[in-house]
Formats: structure tokens, sequence, C-alpha cells
């Protein structure tokens, strides 16, 4: 046999390793268990492989066995990285199945994808895009959008799944590169003032350098990432690390008033939720999560206070300007919700709204 034909159908887990070191030293699995803290249940069970090793193991396992973190990170990854790739090759049709499932035309027309010319290569350069080692790595990691009643009614069940997986992961490394202070809530809402004057900014060349300079300072890296055809998302947001919270928005919106309301209510998880998972606009927008980060982010572009004022506006442009210079905000946004509301008809005054060109 040739190196390059070898692919053993095997390979040790890391629990093996941590039962040889605990070995070598003389160390009880009730001792293990206590540096680890966590049961006796669940050190069997990282013994046995059946637990992953997470960064918060790997921290104790490289304070009390020695060998860095890194280490015991990239052992569990190369374990779980051969399991996936068993399971791939027992199902030739898998690649195949994962390739027409991503919109890859648009990934390499935008310069996120190389195209290559044998499907073998191509699932290469998918897997290196998503930083997995399997597409059942992939399905495991994206699983969570399938469990979405929109994709689940949608004819394009697969392909939707795959468009947004796609843009959630570009949002990710775009996210990762952003250099941000620590996640801190109170600084967030300390600077809602100054984000909401940036509306009254008519070119997103002008305010969005500055926007996303603000939500660096405290903690919030901001991605905005056009959306491959089937991703029905307009925004999203999720925690990357405990200390750097991610707000993605696509330009499915053009308007001033539908880019604004999307962009609190992203912050509006962030306050409200937290790190409770991958909130995605445009997707489960009946949840409950959904509604408060709604009602947010109404709240925020006009506060309680003014509310009474809001709904004697009516339909006169004069006083709608004077409102929205009053509360620092674009009179695009005051026009939103006063058809959303249904103080107006929805054909009413849409000159007052910026249409935005993205570039």
């Amino acid at each position: 046999m040739t190196k390059s034909s070898y692919s053993p159908q095997w390979i040790s887990h890391p629990g093996e390793t941590i039962r040889d070191a605990i070995k070598e030293r003389k160390i009880s699995k009730s001792e293990l268990a206590k540096n680890l803290n966590q049961s006796l249940a669940k050190t069997d069970d990282l013994l046995k492989g059946i637990a992953h090793i997470t960064e918060t193991t790997a921290k104790l396992l490289a304070s009390f066995l020695g060998a860095s973190e890194q280490f015991w990170l990239e052992r569990e990854k190369k374990y779980r990285g051969h399991l996936y790739r068993l399971a791939d090759a027992r199902n030739e049709d898998a690649c195949d199945l994962w390739l027409r499932e991503l919109p890859i035309s648009e990934m390499t027309a935008w310069g996120w994808l190389k195209r290559r010319p044998s499907a073998g290569s191509q699932v290469d350069e998918l897997l290196n895009f998503f930083g997995l080692p399997s597409p059942s790595a992939w399905k495991e990691r994206y699983q969570h959008l399938s469990k979405c009643a929109a994709f689940r009614t949608s004819s394009t069940f697969a392909a939707s799944v795959g468009a947004t997986s796609v843009w959630l992961r570009k949002s990710e490394v775009e996210a990762s590169q952003e250099e941000c202070n620590s996640w801190d809530p109170d600084a967030l809402v300390a600077q809602m003032s100054d984000l909401k004057k940036l509306s009254r900014v008519k070119s997103p060349t002008k305010f969005i350098s500055s926007l996303k300079k603000i939500c660096s300072s405290c903690g919030v890296a901001v991605s905005i990432i056009p959306a491959p055809k089937g991703c029905r998302a307009s925004g999203a947001t999720f925690f990357l690390s405990p200390e750097k919270a991610v707000v993605c928005l696509s330009f499915r919106y053009l308007s001033d008033d539908h880019f604004w309301f999307t962009f609190f209510h992203e912050l509006g998880h962030l306050l409200l939720h937290g790190n409770k998972g991958v909130f995605i606009e445009g997707i489960d927008e009946q949840s409950q999560y959904e509604s408060e980060a709604n009602t947010f982010a109404a709240n925020t572009v006009i506060p309680e206070k003014f509310k009474g004022e809001f709904r004697k506006l009516g339909s006169d442009p004069f006083l709608v300007l004077e409102f929205a210079k009053k509360l620092q905000i674009s009179p695009g946004i005051v026009v939103g919700q006063l058809q959303h509301a249904k103080i107006i008809p929805q054909n009413v005054m849409n000159r007052l709204k910026v249409r935005y060109s993205w570039e």
C-alpha cells in the first residue's frame, strides 16, 4: 500500500488518551471528575469517547493533565472528523446530494468559493469554506435550520437550508475578523441614541463604518452580507463566544425603514435573549422571541412617551418630518411605523423613505 491510498477504518478516541494519562499518573476516575467539575457519569462518557471535549473541558484537561488546550481540541476534532468521513464513505451519494443543496454558482460569482472541476474537489472546497470535516458534520452543524417551520413548508426545503447556512457561515467568518471590545450590554444601551441618529444619513457608504465602530466598542461585530437565492433571512444574531456577539444583515430590504427596524430588532435579541441560540429574522417570525424583539425595536425607534404624539401625525408629511427631527431618526422609519400601525395606508408617504443602493 502507498501512503496516499492508505485510509484506516479506525482511530482511537480522545478518551483513550485521557485514560492513558491518568493511569500513568495514578489518578482515579473520581479525582479526574472533581478536577473537570463534572459528574462521574459524564467523566465515564468522556473516557469512553461518547462525550465531546469542549473548550471548557480542554482548558481543564490542559491544566490538570498537561499538554495544551489546543492539543485536546485538535484530538477531539480529528476523531470526530474521522467518524464523519467514515459515515459519508458508506453513502456514495451523500456528497453529490450536498452539492445540489448549496448555491455554488452565487458563491463563486461573489468570490466566496473557487469553482473546481470535479465533485470531490468541489466538496473539499466547500468543507474548507464551512471549516468542517464532512457533509455529515455540516448537517449536524446546521440541523437547527431544518426545524424551522418556514423551511418545512417550503417547496425548496434543501436549497433554502443550504443557502441560509452559507449566509450564516459567511457572516461568522467576517465577524471573526472584526476587532471588538468584550460584549457589554450596558454600553450598547448607552449608544442607542447615537445609533438612531445614523438612520438620518442617507447613504450606507457613509453610515456603515460608523455603525460598525459603535457596535464593536460594545462587543458586537456587524456583518452586512448579501443573501443567496433561497435564503429568506433579513437579519440574524448569534454569539461567536461569550465575549463577542454578532449581528448580520442582508440586502433583502432596500428602504431605510426596513433596514433600521431590522437592525434594532437584532439588537433586541442580543439585549433581551443573550446567548440562547441563533435568531434569524424572516424564518420563525411567530415565535415569542421574535415578538419581543419586534416590541423592543418599535419602542427604540419611537419611545413610549412619544406614542401619543405619533398616533396623531396622520398623513401630514410636514408633521412627520418635524416628528422625525425631534426624535433624531429618519422620516422613513416614522412612515414605516405609521403604515405598520395602520394609521396610514401602505402607499402613502413612501417618498419620505430612502432607497438604499448597496455596493
